[in-house]
């Protein structure tokens, strides 16, 4: 194993590099984790460019009609109808959709009319991306916010599989001139894993102009247990996974940004705000 990077700031809670320290040598890339908020992140010198991790999210385009890829989607949907009130004038985002929305076609069938999608590749939005310069700023000093947009893991370990993309009409995000309401509930599946510099999109997640102060947050990831599941785990074969959180990460998430939060039963990739 070569010797690995001098300790860098942690990317999610901005700590002093020496609050984190050498987690693991895997894929060939090294991996830190933070004593604060728990992060295991890779280092930044194995981030890869814009252009490879949009080619990588292309040749993973999933079927919006593949109904293995809407089983595996729908638990979220589950989770959120437990919580939001169908209503015709509740609003929602799907925030990483990718280049083929589903979830918020899925949330259309369930009874939530007026679901957006966003993503920085696929379905941008100047709103949403302004929001980085008003809301907050990080030790990187880059000008970026989401570096990546959601991405079903591998067909042999991903219920959902991965299939060819259907073209389907989906409706984005509002740009920056139409400044709407903020939404009543944004879902953000197979994505936080993608963030590179996840403050950034926390700051988004969590930002009153973008979820009302009384709007539900519901996050799917593959979260990391024991360390003993980091070795050879299959979430890291994807070089555009860079984040991954231990059930703490997200108890000092909702700490940090004062909310209420909770693990649904039974659901080891669901976390609600």
């Amino acid at each position: 194993m070569p010797d690995p990077p001098a300790p860098v700031s942690c990317p999610l809670c901005a700590c002093d590099p020496a609050q984190t320290h050498f987690f693991s040598y895997q894929q060939k890339k090294h991996y830190f984790s933070c004593n604060i908020c728990d992060l295991v992140f890779v280092h930044p010198a194995y981030h890869v460019t814009s252009v490879a991790e949009r080619q990588r999210y292309e040749t993973h385009n999933n079927d919006h009609l593949d109904e293995r890829y809407r089983a595996f989607l729908m638990p979220v949907v589950d989770v959120l109808a437990a919580s939001v009130p169908k209503s015709d004038h509740v609003r929602g985002l799907d925030y990483g959709c990718g280049p083929g929305p589903t979830l918020s076609l899925m949330l259309k069938e369930k009874g939530y009319p007026m679901v957006d999608d966003y993503d920085p590749y696929f379905r941008p939005s100047p709103w949403i991306d302004s929001m980085n310069a008003v809301h907050s700023s990080d030790a990187t000093g880059e000008n970026s916010s989401l570096c990546s947009s959601s991405l079903s893991p591998p067909a042999s370990d991903d219920p959902a599989g991965s299939t060819s993309q259907t073209e389907v009409v989906s409706t984005a995000a509002p740009s920056t001139s139409e400044h709407p309401l903020p939404y009543d509930f944004i879902t953000c599946t197979e994505t936080a894993e993608h963030f590179c510099y996840p403050s950034r999109d926390w700051d988004k997640l969590t930002n009153p102009l973008l979820l009302s102060r009384h709007g539900t947050l519901v996050v799917m990831t593959q979260m990391l247990y024991t360390d003993a599941q980091f070795e050879g785990w299959w979430y890291l074969r994807d070089c555009t996974h860079v984040s991954f959180y231990r059930p703490n990460t997200f108890k000092w998430i909702a700490t940090h940004y004062q909310l209420d939060m909770s693990f649904p039963d039974d659901l080891k990739n669901i976390v609600k705000f």
